[in-house]
């Protein structure tokens, strides 16, 4: 999926290069209708990050994005400074 770079979080994360996790999505006023694309109508919590690749590794080639983190214990989860240090 292409889309314009100034255009939500995605956007955002290309051009700051940088992971923008959130525990309360429904205060982030930049998260839209690109960023959520999965049709998840319940967004808990998400995780969009940079994925860079071997032709430049200065300029993002993709946009991955993590929704709905679970709790190992059957629970929501949140998204904590350790999976923000994984991806």
């Amino acid at each position: 999926m292409q889309f314009p770079i100034n255009s939500g979080i995605s956007g955002h994360v290309f051009k700051t290069k940088e992971i923008y996790p959130s525990n309360y999505p429904v205060k982030e006023s930049k998260f839209n209708e690109l960023d959520n694309r999965s049709a998840c109508n319940d967004v808990k919590n998400f995780m969009i990050g940079p994925v860079f690749g071997s032709r430049n590794k200065n300029v993002p080639c993709a946009i991955i994005q993590f929704i709905n983190k679970l709790d190992p214990n059957g629970g929501d989860g949140k998204i904590t400074d350790a999976d923000v240090k994984k991806f």
